[in-house]
């Protein structure tokens, strides 16, 4: 004996249904829900809520899936000030995805935190309702560090520049062939020569034959 099943949407554009036909009795039935991009499926039409849905034929029946539109949020991010800093990730996102947003803060500026107190950057959310974050950024504090040698025929720094407040900066001095370092004009003798940026100086190599 033949039964037939006979499973439907309760709307086309939002996916389908394959698993529909005629079965002999006992033989198993898989009926499957496939939603289109930005629709979920929901429950079929007797409230049963398995996808895929697996059952013997042992009668005639008759199922449409119940589909829905996924419900989009937005996401809104702020920097309290542009002049320190910017924010990337803002837009619309379906229920249940993940946004990523992040906080970039101007030279000599960092991020602090979110004004949700999170200081996770770059910061991964669930969406699933409408929300609004404001970076917060404050200015640090930088200092300037030159590098010179006592003789510039005999070789060379790098490393000088511009460091914010905690930065580590290395120093290195190269000597030329035939020459070599021999130490730093206050007499430091590292090389290269590693300190945290709390202050901007004046570093000078003396190197010798």
């Amino acid at each position: 004996m033949a039964f037939n099943i006979v499973a439907g949407v309760n709307n086309a554009v939002y996916g389908s249904v394959s698993g529909s036909g005629s079965y002999e009795e006992g033989v198993e039935v898989t009926l499957e829900v496939t939603a289109n991009d930005g629709y979920r499926f929901v429950k079929w039409s007797d409230d049963n809520t398995d996808n895929p849905r697996i059952f013997n034929a042992t009668e005639d029946v008759t199922l449409t899936a119940t589909l829905e539109m996924i419900p989009e949020y937005s996401v809104i991010l702020n920097s309290n000030n542009s002049n320190l800093g910017s924010v990337s990730g803002s837009g619309n996102y379906l229920e249940g995805s993940t946004a990523t947003i992040s906080a970039t803060p101007n030279l000599h500026c960092r991020f602090v935190k979110w004004d949700d107190d999170n200081t996770d950057n770059p910061r991964s959310i669930i969406v699933n309702s409408a929300i609004t974050l404001e970076a917060v950024f404050e200015t640090v504090n930088w200092y300037s560090i030159s590098t010179s040698v006592n003789d510039a025929t005999m070789g060379s720094v790098t490393g000088a520049g511009d460091y914010d407040e905690g930065d580590t900066v290395t120093l290195t001095a190269t000597a030329n062939t035939d020459y070599k370092f021999v130490m730093w004009r206050d007499e430091n003798t590292d090389n290269p020569r590693t300190f945290t940026a709390s202050a901007s100086g004046s570093y000078e190599a003396v190197l010798q034959k």
